[in-house]
């Protein structure tokens, strides 16, 4: 179980990176198109571990 919780919490720390990432791409780069897709991969990858985080605050 605390294999788990070290997974979680490393998919939300990368899902941050890729939407920073993300972001750098379309301000610096001015590609879009892989800009949305780091977004994209960052909300697919975790969007469940943050719907927990912010379960649990509640």
């Amino acid at each position: 179980m605390n294999k788990f919780k070290w997974l979680s919490k490393i998919s939300i720390v990368l899902s941050i990176l890729l939407v920073a990432t993300g972001i750098w791409e379309m301000s610096n780069e001015k590609d879009y198109l892989m800009g949305f897709g780091y977004i994209g991969l960052a909300f697919a990858i975790s969007v469940k571990d943050w719907i927990n985080l912010f379960k649990k605050n509640k």
